[in-house]
């Protein structure tokens, strides 16, 4: 009977280090700098984006494109990296008006996906969820 208690509780313990984050320093976004992120499926609205150490990120018509249309701001609120190796941010940025941005970085880094909203960050990121967006690293 001792021996169903201690596995029991030895996996109830293995399954909760497997699911626990791990909390990121929230003063910089290193996972997305030195590089452009496109989407050419974007390219009539934001088809490039170029994140920036000083708290800015620029925006580009086009996945193409080598003139920014847009500077905007943002504020990182909260970073964590998952046990898969993924890193979560949230971020609120401004876009004529501040969004609350839950951001995932794929654990390659190939990618990041995002969704945002006016009030308040998400829980989850789902593909279905009509504010949700997608950039691969460019090449």
């Amino acid at each position: 009977m001792r021996h169903v208690i201690f596995t029991m509780l030895l996996a109830v313990l293995l399954v909760s280090c497997a699911t626990t984050k791990t909390q990121l320093p929230t003063d910089n976004v290193d996972e997305l700098l030195g590089v452009a992120w496109i989407n050419p499926e974007y390219d009539r609205y934001i088809g490039k984006v170029v994140w920036n150490d000083d708290g800015t990120f620029d925006t580009y018509n086009k996945s193409s494109d080598k003139d920014v249309r847009t500077q905007h701001e943002y504020i990182l609120k909260e970073k964590w990296m998952e046990p898969n190796g993924s890193i979560f941010i949230k971020i609120i940025w401004t876009i004529i008006t501040p969004r609350y941005v839950l951001l995932r970085i794929s654990p390659d880094r190939s990618f990041y996906e995002y969704v945002d909203h006016p009030k308040e960050f998400l829980s989850e990121i789902d593909p279905k969820y009509p504010k949700y967006k997608i950039y691969y690293r460019q090449k």
